[in-house]
């Protein structure tokens, strides 16, 4: 199979690279490609201006934006997302192609490399065509997504996309080492709260 990651940021080579160690065919451009791989609004507009100019019909469109990377969407909210998801745009604006929304929550380092969880996390798809989430389904699985699930056709990204802003304001609380749409600056991050402690887990067990 054949992936475009047409970016050249600190996670498109980390993707880029897991996708390789798989065995993957991954090139930067998307003429071609099975499935292309889109990380950011800029992203996203290249490949809907490749569309006026080369058939994507059938390319599987893997979208991992997030509501505030795509401003010329004009998607400025929770409202907004609520109405439409970026997904779904995408989707209208590339209509012979077939978009799965996924891992649009996960930071930087576990999308590429999830084995770098403490314990395996879940991810949602969202799309309108089944065969193309089979496929994106069979690649998040190779990278090592061990619970993968479907909520149905593409206006379940509504909700993927909503869970982001809950993210967001953790993060402001807690801070966060990378967020997803980060370019070359792969630095560590300081904690943007550092008098806050982690948030105490509880024992919901029953066991006294």
């Amino acid at each position: 199979m054949r992936i475009a990651v047409p970016a050249t940021d600190g996670l498109a080579r980390r993707l880029a690279t897991a996708l390789q160690d798989l065995a993957y065919d991954v090139v930067p451009g998307a003429g071609g490609a099975d499935l292309v791989v889109v990380l950011s609004s800029r992203h996203a507009d290249d490949l809907v201006t490749l569309a006026g100019t080369e058939s994507l019909a059938g390319t599987i469109v893997l979208d991992l934006t997030q509501p505030r990377d795509l401003p010329e969407l004009s998607v400025t909210s929770l409202e907004e997302v609520s109405q439409e998801s970026l997904g779904e745009r995408l989707q209208r604006a590339l209509p012979s192609a077939r978009v799965v929304k996924a891992i649009n929550a996960l930071d930087t380092d576990p999308l590429p490399r999830p084995t770098t969880l403490l314990e395996p996390g879940t991810v949602l798809l969202s799309g309108d065509d089944g065969a193309a989430k089979d496929v994106v389904q069979t690649v998040l699985t190779r990278l090592g997504h061990r619970h993968v699930v479907d909520l149905g056709d593409i206006a379940t990204a509504r909700g993927t996309e909503r869970l982001v802003s809950r993210w967001w304001q953790l993060m402001s609380v807690y801070g966060a080492r990378h967020r997803i749409g980060d370019s070359d600056d792969d630095r560590p991050r300081p904690c943007s709260r550092p008098d806050r402690l982690p948030p105490r887990r509880y024992d919901v067990t029953g066991s006294s």
